[in-house]
């Protein structure tokens, strides 16, 4: 047997007949409202909803923006810094193998850097110089000037104020400018 909902069924006191086609709406809203209300005691309370409210996300996320504004620019000085280190760094490997060389063969430097690489055992790992910025390491590129006599290197940023700070230079006697 089918049957049907109380509220359809019966004409509610002080209900005028020629309302009664609102009864079952009137009953949903009802409902509905009593699914967020919990009966204890007779005495109606509000079910604690759960989640967060648009206010409390929009908080967190103006907190997470202003952090960022904080933190990204700090990280990109500090990557900055390191390339910089990185090139002195690099300046000062590429003058202890120009030097050592010039020790090893009666006071002459090498005349490129393929001297430097292709010895057994190399006094460099890595053929740094290279005049284009797809030579480009961290940010630097490597111009070497080697002679019988006396080498230059200079390490130049890719963009200044992006990749690096400034050019930094290696000279005879392994001399760095700009000082560290």
């Amino acid at each position: 047997m089918n049957q049907a909902r109380p509220c359809c069924q019966q004409v509610r006191k002080g209900v005028e007949p020629s309302l009664s086609f609102f009864i079952p709406f009137r009953s949903l809203m009802s409902q509905s409202v009593e699914a967020n209300q919990v009966r204890k005691g007779g005495e109606l309370k509000m079910k604690r909803q759960k989640g967060f409210t648009l206010v409390e996300i929009m908080i967190v996320v103006a907190i997470i923006a202003l952090l960022a504004a904080i933190a990204i620019p700090n990280l990109l000085r500090a990557r900055i810094s390191a390339n910089d280190a990185l090139a002195k760094s690099t300046l000062r490997s590429l003058s202890t193998a120009a030097e050592t060389f010039a020790t090893a063969n009666s006071g002459n430097y090498p005349t490129e850097v393929s001297d430097l690489t292709g010895a057994t055992p190399p006094y460099i790992n890595k053929a740094y110089c290279g005049s284009s910025t797809a030579d480009a390491i961290s940010g630097f590129w490597y111009d070497c000037t080697f002679g019988v006599g006396s080498y230059s290197i200079d390490a130049e940023p890719v963009t200044v104020g992006t990749s690096g700070t400034t050019t930094f230079t290696v000279t005879t006697g392994g001399v760095l400018t700009p000082p560290s």
